[in-house]
């Protein structure tokens, strides 16, 4: 801008061309910054996450208490994980260990069993008035018997992918079979000891009743009775002791003396005492055959679990 002239006045002339130059320039200048205003880069973005370039409060809240419950809820997770696969290998364990009782069981209950059978064929057999003697073998544990219904369910259903009718049935014979067996050895020692305590009481009246008929018979003077008192007593050289032989005794006496006063009581007794030790062997033989018998079946529905159970891909 030019100033041409200044008058006395002290008033400003500026020409007209100026006046447009400043009017070009104001211009020239506020174009330029309407250029630098609108070149000047957005640099701050704001979000739900992020306020200023900083975590807003959302995030910072989801931070402070989102990360603790995820961190609780894997460490809940992986305990229940590891606590089903626990669940699952003890489950594992206990059929093993099942199956193997099963294993072990079969041939020691076998020899048990046959022992009950010829003892059975011992007693029916026998023509002593003493009983039979009896040595009971190794039996199973009693512990096989603490078996428990939901247990073995539970290890045996949980994961098993066969045919669930069948196996409940075969879990059933498990545990009645075991409850049995575990049973078994002091259920026989029981049966054994009372046969043997009768047998013993029979004898121990016999001896009564055959000491007063000798007592009887030394009074008689008949070659008939001491014919067959002679015979009795030769029998007994041979057969000790022999139901038969004591038997015919009192029969061939009775058919002689009849309803004789002096002798007819302790003949009478005698038959009695007899007929009741026969009898206690045949009871007892009947006993211990089913006991070998129910043996033999229990051990048979045992096998088949243990083969019903370790099929492969059953579980």
């Amino acid at each position: 801008m030019v100033i041409d002239s200044i008058d006395t006045n002290c008033t400003l002339t500026v020409m007209h061309d100026s006046i447009q130059l400043i009017e070009d320039t104001s211009n020239y200048i506020i174009r330029d910054t309407s250029v630098c205003t609108t070149s000047i880069p957005y640099t701050t973005e704001n979000s739900f996450w992020l306020n200023e370039g900083q975590p807003s409060g959302w995030t910072q809240l989801f931070i402070a208490v989102g990360v603790p419950l995820f961190v609780v809820f894997l460490e809940k997770w992986v305990a229940k994980y590891y606590a089903k696969r626990k669940e699952k290998d003890n489950r594992e364990k206990y059929r093993k260990t099942v199956i193997d009782w099963i294993k072990l069981i079969v041939p020691i209950e076998k020899r048990l069993s046959k022992s009950l059978s010829d003892l059975s064929n011992s007693i029916a057999q026998s023509d002593d008035m003493q009983p039979e003697r009896y040595d009971m073998p190794i039996t199973i544990p009693d512990k096989i018997g603490n078996v428990t219904i939901e247990q073995t369910m539970d290890a045996f259903l949980t994961d098993f992918k066969g045919d669930k009718k069948k196996s409940s049935s075969h879990i059933y014979n498990i545990i009645s079979c075991f409850e049995f067996l575990s049973k078994t050895s002091n259920e026989i020692t029981k049966f054994y000891d009372t046969y043997n305590k009768q047998v013993i009481s029979c004898c121990e009246q016999w001896n009564v009743e055959i000491n007063a008929f000798k007592g009887w018979n030394m009074r008689q003077d008949d070659e008939s009775i001491m014919r067959i008192v002679r015979l009795w007593a030769a029998g007994l050289i041979v057969n000790k002791d022999s139901i038969r032989i004591h038997e015919k005794l009192v029969n061939d006496i009775i058919q002689l003396c009849g309803e004789e006063p002096n002798i007819a009581p302790i003949l009478i007794r005698m038959k009695t005492i007899l007929q009741q030790r026969k009898a206690l062997s045949s009871g007892y033989a009947t006993i211990f055959d089913n006991m070998s018998k129910n043996i033999d079946f229990s051990l048979e529905q045992l096998s088949a679990a243990s083969v019903f159970f370790a099929e492969k891909n059953t579980y």
